[in-house]
């Protein structure tokens, strides 16, 4: 039912996109570059640009969060803490719901976007902390859920400055071809993520999930301020 019902909403969309094609229609415009450099010559001289390459690596890092939340720790957690079994799938529901709301405020953090890598590293930073505290801690199992919540909600804030982060390192007329090579790394990233973590779950490192999910949200702060500084030294050499 749930598949069914997820297919269907697709094509509820559709009928709205189509009906409504000629509101969403926008002239065409000239853009300034905003990662300062000038427009490409070929269609993969952008291949050339650290920032994107930073980018890419930023989405794969983040793919390997949201697989290990989706896959891997509702789970450890259960082993962890003793929480009861029905409360397994509430983790999952509880974060992506709180991650949504984290969105909403991430939005309104996200108007200034020279602060964009900051709200990303107080987000994840937040989250890797109770990461930690689910990996060290022994909690009560109605608590688990709670601190999923927050952890979600601290992720979402930055999901908006995590795209602005790589609109700014795009540059002119290749806004196409970046999103897809930089949103490729989700794909890889959520392909490669079993691979570590399920052979973590297979040997009963339940610990070793958590601490590695607040590890890979401390690299991704690292790869958003890398961002930011191979935008510098673009600008630099433009």
């Amino acid at each position: 039912m749930a598949l069914v019902s997820a297919g269907v909403l697709v094509f509820v969309v559709l009928a709205v996109l189509v009906l409504k094609r000629d509101h969403l229609q926008l002239p065409a415009a000239v853009q300034p570059n905003p990662a300062g450099a000038h427009p490409e010559s070929g269609n993969f001289d952008f291949l050339r640009i650290p920032s994107v390459w930073m980018c890419f690596a930023f989405f794969f890092f983040y793919a390997l969060i949201l697989s290990i939340v989706q896959a891997f720790a509702p789970e450890a957690a259960r082993q962890l803490h003793g929480m009861p079994l029905q409360l397994v799938a509430t983790c999952l529901s509880v974060y992506m719901l709180c991650s949504a709301g984290g969105m909403v405020v991430g939005g309104f953090l996200a108007a200034d976007p020279a602060r964009c890598e900051r709200v990303v590293a107080l987000g994840l930073g937040f989250a890797a902390a109770v990461a930690v505290m689910l990996a060290l801690f022994k909690l009560p199992g109605a608590l688990v859920p709670v601190l999923f919540g927050v952890m979600g909600f601290a992720t979402g804030t930055g999901a908006p400055s995590r795209d602005l982060i790589v609109k700014r390192a795009t540059p002119a007329h290749a806004s196409g071809r970046v999103y897809g090579v930089v949103y490729s790394g989700l794909d890889i990233g959520q392909a490669l993520a079993p691979l570590i973590f399920g052979r973590l779950m297979d040997q009963q490192h339940y610990r070793g999930v958590f601490l590695g999910l607040a590890l890979v949200q401390g690299v991704l702060i690292f790869t958003a301020f890398s961002v930011k500084k191979a935008r510098r030294l673009s600008l630099a050499a433009a």
